[in-house]
């Protein structure tokens, strides 16, 4: 989620991981917060770990050192299925994929910037 950057790391670690694992506590069938990869079976991982300082993440429209070349692609919600897989797009089909849909799904992304207001802080501890 886009932040201004008006907090410290810790805080916004601390936030996004009690987010985190409110959706997991909230909805157990279908979030997690852990990053065992057996307790993510069929379940959507809440990655608050990427909210630290040095932490590394995979760029959108990277690809992957893997068979295929799967590429990093952000997508919309009306493109989740239970087909979608994290090798779907590639380096032979995401120009495909890019020309097909005719838009960036994730057009808001930069222009978006949420604020942590003190009552959703004092709401989840930090």
């Amino acid at each position: 989620m886009p932040l201004k950057p008006e907090r410290p790391w810790h805080e916004i670690k601390a936030y996004s991981r009690a987010i985190a694992e409110h959706l997991a506590q909230t909805l157990p069938d279908r979030f997690t917060s852990k990053i065992t990869k057996s307790k993510r079976t069929n379940k959507i991982f809440i990655d608050y770990l990427r909210n630290a300082s040095g932490a590394t993440a995979v760029a959108a429209y990277s690809t992957r050192a893997r068979p295929n070349a799967p590429v990093s692609t952000p997508i919309a919600w009306d493109e989740l299925s239970e087909n979608l897989r994290s090798d779907s797009y590639t380096l032979s089909n995401i120009r495909d994929r890019l020309q097909h849909r005719g838009d960036d799904p994730w057009v808001e992304y930069f222009i978006l910037k949420q604020r942590i207001t003190a009552a959703m802080a004092r709401k989840y501890g930090i």
